[in-house]
């Protein structure tokens, strides 16, 4: 906004009352013996010397809905009741951006199948299409690309485990961060993350195997799941639908195991609840139910809790979730 305006608009409430000398009318003094009125028209056109030009010299706005008619539909017959003459109609506009968003989208697709000539592409349930031989997971591994890497020829793109294998191979090699950098494609600092991050898992690792000299150490993805059924995600990601249970799902064996404190890996949402209530049932304090299920006392406690709640909330007829009374009088023979 103009200084002058918001120093006049502060000075207003200050202002005298005069007798303009232009117009001969009353009214709040501006400057030069004129009114406000007198003396923005004075500005208006460029400060003349002769001082403000006389009243009604000041040309009027075009009015851009002059001539127009007034109508009642457009000429896609769409109402325009309520809008001026000469308005858009927003229902005529909606269609055009609607076309010509379809016109963006079926380039784009155009372009990214032009883009991906010969790749193992897919189309998502929402119309999204994707790449799965561009787009790989963050623990996926292609060993050309690492060989590529290696070699000072890196891809446009690594994964996690691929750029951390590389970083970990190079500095087994005896380069520094710097060359490292230079071959990698990245800065000396981003080198040394990588690196510390993997130093840091093998230090948890080896404190773990410290701590538990008795627990084996962690077995690879693929032979834990040898014989499996397997699948790989649009994300890269791998599944194992054989091991790989809902949070609804109860496994009768799972929660004898965890009553008798020999808890397996992972228990779902459903059969943690039921051994929590089982336990709590057979009189065992949040300490014995921690040992067996081998959390911390608090944890217990907050969990016993949530599964009251649950099984509280399973007597009433909105309660779409499992119900753990209905599955604790079918198996307690089997628990006790």
């Amino acid at each position: 906004m103009n200084t002058e305006v918001l120093q006049m608009s502060a000075d207003r409430d200050r202002r005298r009352t005069i007798r303009c000398a232009c117009c001969g009318t009353e009214g709040q003094h501006r400057g030069y013996g004129w009114i406000i009125p007198c003396y923005a028209r004075w500005v208006y056109h460029g400060r003349p010397e002769g001082g403000p030009p006389p009243v009604g010299a000041t040309p009027r706005k075009p009015n851009a809905f002059r001539g127009r008619k007034r109508v009642d539909v457009c000429v896609r017959n769409h109402s325009r009741e309520g809008l001026a003459p000469g308005a858009a109609c927003p229902e005529c506009a909606t269609e055009h951006s609607r076309r010509h968003e379809v016109a963006r989208r079926q380039a784009r697709r155009a372009a990214f199948f032009d883009r991906h000539v010969g790749h193992d592409t897919g189309e998502r349930s929402n119309g999204i299409v994707f790449c799965r031989t561009c787009r790989r997971g963050d623990i996926s591994v292609d060993k050309d690309a690492v060989r590529r890497v290696l070699d000072g020829d890196p891809p446009g793109r690594l994964s996690v485990a691929e750029r951390e294998l590389v970083v970990v191979e190079l500095r087994r090699r005896g380069l520094t961060y710097q060359e490292i950098g230079d071959r990698f494609g990245c800065s000396p600092g981003a080198a040394w993350r990588i690196a510390s991050r993997v130093d840091a898992r093998q230090e948890n690792l080896q404190l773990i195997q410290r701590r538990d000299p008795d627990k084996p150490a962690p077995v690879p993805w693929d032979e834990r799941h040898a014989g499996h059924d397997t699948i790989v995600r649009a994300s890269g990601t791998r599944c194992c639908r054989s091991c790989w249970r809902g949070d609804y799902d109860v496994d009768e064996v799972a929660v004898q195991r965890a009553v008798d404190g020999d808890p397996p890996a992972r228990l779902s949402i459903a059969e943690r609840q039921l051994a929590l209530l089982e336990m709590q049932r057979l009189g065992l304090t949040y300490d014995q139910i921690g040992a067996r299920l081998r959390c911390t006392p608090e944890a217990a406690a907050v969990a016993l809790a949530r599964a009251n709640a649950n099984a509280s909330a399973s007597r009433s007829d909105t309660y779409d979730h499992v119900d753990v009374e209905a599955i604790l009088m079918e198996i307690g023979s089997g628990l006790t």
